[in-house]
């Protein structure tokens, strides 16, 4: 859905009709042609994003794309959970200590009393084939932590 031409357009539309102040891109790995021409595109006075990593986008790309930001903010050049960098980009953007240190979901008590007490929750997928996972690792990993 991302990449059909027509549907960018309508939701970069959409948004623009809202009148934003401030666009916050909080994405490391960006892609040119998807993410960074919707932000050109987007007509807020404030653009903000973290400096990005060069997975997705030629030296060029990142080069042009910087113009479209009224302000990047630097994480560690280093792999990283993405959690651990969206949490440094926020810390720093809102210039306060966030004081969580692992992703958690808030379920409802109707949810939540259909749940064992101890769960985890596997997300399997990645956006190219070379970053997945065998579904098998998966499936290694969940034995060993339903046996310890």
């Amino acid at each position: 859905m991302t990449r059909n031409y027509i549907y960018r357009y309508k939701i970069v539309k959409q948004i623009t009709a809202r009148g934003f102040d401030t666009l916050i891109c909080p994405v490391y790995s960006r892609e040119f042609y998807v993410g960074e021409l919707m932000t050109r595109r987007i007509t807020a006075l404030n653009k903000i994003g973290i400096a990005p990593n060069m997975t997705n986008m030629s030296s060029w790309q990142k080069r042009i794309s910087r113009n479209y930001y009224t302000k990047l903010i630097s994480t560690p050049n280093e792999v990283m959970f993405e959690f651990n960098r969206t949490k440094l980009f926020f810390e720093e953007l809102l210039n306060y200590k966030i004081d969580f240190k692992k992703p958690f979901i808030n379920l409802n008590d109707n949810l939540n009393s259909k749940l064992p007490k101890k769960y985890v929750v596997f997300f399997i997928g990645a956006t190219t084939s070379f970053r997945c996972w065998p579904v098998e690792n998966f499936a290694k990993v969940a034995r060993y932590i339903l046996n310890n």
